[in-house]
């Protein structure tokens, strides 16, 4: 962006502020919320910006946009899940004024979490590093909310739940490669998420390096195979069926529970159900050696935790996971902050866009 179109945009923005711009009816960041102008203010005075009226004036304007997709790749689930998803798109500032692509980093949220949280959280810091220099790239949003299993997908294809692998790698991408102006190769698109989303951003990525270039996990809910066996009686108190049902289903089931508990009888069953989670959310070494023999290397693996982490699997998991890499010679970093389970404050200037904007590849 040229000086005068710099100008002329943070004119625009100063605008939007002062309340001068239109709410964008198809933005869903709408709120009833604006603060209006006192009748008692010295009109002389201009109002200064607060953070809060920044971020009100991003989140109603033109760069932050909501859209729809009916998924096919969901449409087999069984639980009546709901087949029309949101994505939330964040748009850099150049995006409108001219005609170049984009990389694209898609984001998976965490278990309880709506699509919408991160770019209403995180979109102005991400729009103001861009002002400030920062290469730009577009930011997808992804919902991974399985309403039916309390919210659990995981991101991973199953006949009861859906194929939310399927829906995020193929149609997601394959909507916004043809509504944006997407660089649309895999070494300018990248992935990350937190928890529920680190896991399955970490897994796809590995599962998909034809698809994605770049991955960066926070917080990833993997579990040594060990710490499996011990999850199940807290799982049964929180997430057992959900569990169940992305990692072990059970579509013809006269209960209605659609996924196999084990009852820890150390029974041949209790064995087979036990594989299926480790299978699915640990056996972290036969993950790697999966994804070393498609023998097409990721460019970039961050791998991120909490020093104070509440739920010890997953640094342990992290650790694992570097060993194993260690043990490949596939690059990567793992590294933590000093918080507990989070998405860390300054976290997309500090760590999320100085990595994708070093390895992702840009149109110049």
């Amino acid at each position: 962006m040229n000086k005068k179109r710099l100008l002329c945009f943070l004119l625009s923005i100063m605008m939007i502020l002062a309340g001068c711009s239109k709410q964008n009816k198809a933005n869903p960041a709408n709120s009833n919320n604006q603060g209006n102008v006192s009748e008692t203010q010295d009109q002389t005075e201009t109002p200064q910006p607060t953070e809060t009226s920044r971020r009100q004036a991003y989140e109603q304007s033109k760069y932050l946009v909501a859209e729809t997709i009916q998924s096919k790749a969901l449409a087999n689930n069984i639980l009546d899940e709901p087949t029309e998803r949101d994505v939330y798109i964040c748009l850099p500032p150049s995006y409108f004024e001219s005609d170049k692509r984009y990389p694209v980093v898609y984001y998976l949220h965490g278990l309880g979490a709506k699509p919408s949280a991160f770019p209403m959280a995180s979109g102005m810091d991400l729009f103001k590093q861009f002002t400030g220099g920062a290469k730009e790239f577009i930011l997808v949003c992804v919902d991974g909310d399985c309403k039916s299993n309390m919210g659990t997908s995981f991101y991973v294809n199953s006949p009861v739940i859906g194929n939310w692998e399927d829906y995020v790698v193929d149609e997601v991408v394959s909507y916004i490669d043809e509504n944006y102006r997407t660089i649309a190769e895999r070494d300018s698109r990248g992935i990350c998420g937190f928890s529920m989303g680190g896991f399955g951003s970490l897994n796809l990525a590995l599962r998909h390096p034809d698809i994605y270039s770049s991955v960066f996990a926070i917080s990833p809910c993997f579990y040594v195979d060990e710490d499996i066996e011990s999850a199940i009686p807290i799982w049964k108190e929180q997430l057992m069926t959900g569990i169940a049902r992305a990692f072990s289903p059970k579509v013809d089931d006269p209960d209605k529970i659609y996924g196999n508990i084990p009852k820890m009888d150390h029974s041949s069953e209790d064995a087979k159900i036990i594989k299926d989670y480790k299978n699915g959310l640990g056996n972290l070494n036969q993950k790697l050696d999966d994804y070393v023999a498609l023998n097409m290397p990721l460019k970039a693996i961050w791998i991120r935790y909490g020093e104070e982490e509440p739920y010890g699997w997953i640094p342990r998991a992290c650790q694992e996971l570097a060993k194993g890499m260690d043990d490949r010679n596939i690059e990567y970093v793992v590294d933590s902050h000093s918080g507990g389970h989070i998405v860390e404050s300054g976290v997309m200037e500090g760590q999320i866009v100085p990595f994708f904007d070093s390895n992702l590849v840009f149109d110049e």
